[in-house]
């Protein structure tokens, strides 16, 4: 349907439906803070990060909407200021739940620089025109920069909270960047700020809906976050950082069907600590732990970022080596024993060394893709198992190999 400029299209006043969001925007942020409890750390900051900027929304919006009932510097230069400022707290509520606990300074930066830059142009300038271009492009900038801040990775990696938010901040910045374009090229005469023209009404209902509905997918980045943390929780060991036996297992059938499938090299050692009770028994499970806590730094730093390792429960431990043939399992786990010799471990007032028995098995050069690879690892645990114990009977510290 045909239209002119300034006509009222759908007879909606742009000051009620920013306070529909002034609304909201309590009520939201009154849910994130009661969710808090919920959460702990990292989670729980951030959440509190993006409350505040859910609060401060509101009270932004309400300055802007009071325009003419109340001074133009706390309705232009003070409400504005404080909506530019909640993008730099989603930013840097999103920067804090990724790990990056420094303020995003540069974000903050920008926005005194628009509460400077509004107070020069409401006090000596007065060109309200020019006054939003360069609030929309600063606009535009921040949401863009929050969008950023919201990805870690390509966009067909991301989950789908993470996905939606970035989503709305893409939108909004694309909105605020076209409403500059068309302000200086194709609006047809300068407005007012509450004008219902098609371009302050996409404005206008984006800045109602938009924080709202980004904060919905926020709630789900936060929710995926901690499925994610709950489930790495469960499948690491927490005392050495090492793949409990589960995931281990999990993990080593795929890399055992996958040398099945391409007829390679596959090794597992099967390493156990000697003595362990001694140390157990005669200082304590403090030190204990500590020995299995070095013990399982100094292995990780003798293997490839492809191989794995896991904590099989006690002082029993569990590498897999794909693409390694007999020669060369035979040379790491060597240089892991001695290694492992050359360690000294303190705790407890007390120093102690400790050696370790590695037993070793090859995937039979006959394994096919057709083989059970639950199967295939079960024999090949088996064989590097017994190996282990043929090192313990020969005098410890020392490689037996499963021929």
């Amino acid at each position: 349907m045909a239209f002119e400029y300034g006509v009222d299209l759908f007879s909606i006043d742009l000051r009620s439906v920013m306070m529909v969001s002034v609304l909201l925007g309590i009520l939201f942020s009154a849910g994130l803070l009661a969710a808090r409890s919920y959460h702990e750390g990292r989670i729980r900051g951030s959440l509190t990060i993006w409350a505040a900027g859910m609060l401060l929304q509101p009270l932004a919006w309400l300055l802007i909407v009071l325009r003419g009932q109340i001074p133009d510097y706390l309705s232009i230069v003070v409400g504005n200021s404080l909506s530019v400022m909640t993008f730099a707290l989603y930013a840097h509520a999103l920067r804090y739940l990724h790990g990056q606990l420094s303020l995003p300074r540069l974000v903050y930066a920008l926005g005194a620089l628009v509460f400077i830059g509004l107070s020069a142009e409401v006090l000596f300038i007065h060109q309200p025109y020019w006054r939003m271009i360069g609030l929309s492009s600063v606009i535009a900038v921040f949401l863009f920069r929050v969008a950023r801040e919201t990805m870690r990775g390509p966009w067909r990696t991301q989950q789908t909270g993470v996905q939606m938010t970035a989503a709305v901040f893409f939108l909004g910045s694309g909105i605020m960047a076209f409403r500059v374009v068309y302000e200086l090229l194709l609006a047809p005469a300068v407005h007012q700020a509450f004008d219902l023209t098609a371009m302050q009404s996409v404005v206008y209902f984006y800045a109602a809906l938009g924080p709202v509905i980004a904060s919905f997918g926020y709630v789900l980045i936060c929710n995926e976050t901690t499925v994610v943390e709950l489930r790495q929780l469960a499948a690491t060991d927490p005392l050495t950082g090492l793949f409990n036996r589960r995931p281990f297992e999990q993990m080593s059938e795929k890399l055992l069907a996958d040398a099945a499938r391409k007829r390679r090299p596959l090794a597992l050692l099967i390493i156990d600590v000697d003595h362990f009770k001694h140390f157990n028994d005669s200082y304590g499970h403090a030190l204990g732990d500590a020995v299995l806590q070095r013990l399982a730094e100094v292995l990780q730093g003798q293997l490839r970022g492809a191989d794995l390792i896991g904590r099989m429960g006690g002082e029993e431990f569990a590498a897999l080596l794909p693409d390694t043939g007999p020669a060369q399992a035979q040379q790491v786990a060597e240089r892991l024993r001695a290694a492992v010799d050359a360690l000294e471990v303190r705790s407890v007032g007390v120093v102690v060394r400790i050696q370790v028995s590695i037993g070793l098995a090859m995937l039979d050069g006959n394994a096919t893709q057709d083989d059970e690879p639950s199967m295939l690892l079960a024999g090949l645990m088996r064989e590097a198992d017994l190996a282990m114990y043929a090192a313990k009977r020969a005098g410890r510290n020392r490689v037996e190999v499963a021929w």
